[in-house]
């Protein structure tokens, strides 16, 4: 399948996240503390007005980020 943004994902699917085109180690490893790593399931719930951040579940646990993160993550569906 081909992968897709997370942030031009489906709301209420779960989708695999298969790559993360950050750079900044340290923003790498936040994320990857909050459990958004590679071959995790997330599951895209809602934005805000404008589309500025997302609402997402990762390992159980909901979170809100940045579009401008999720504009760095492919996902392809669960």
């Amino acid at each position: 399948m081909n992968n897709i943004l997370l942030s031009n994902a489906n709301s209420n699917h779960t989708y695999i996240i298969k790559k993360i085109n950050i750079e900044d180690k340290s923003l790498l490893q936040q994320l990857n503390n909050i459990g958004l790593t590679v071959g995790e399931e997330i599951t895209l719930f809602k934005t805000n007005y404008g589309k500025k951040s997302f609402l997402v579940k990762v390992m159980n646990v909901n979170f809100a980020i940045d579009k401008q993160i999720l504009d760095k993550v492919e996902v392809t569906h669960a």
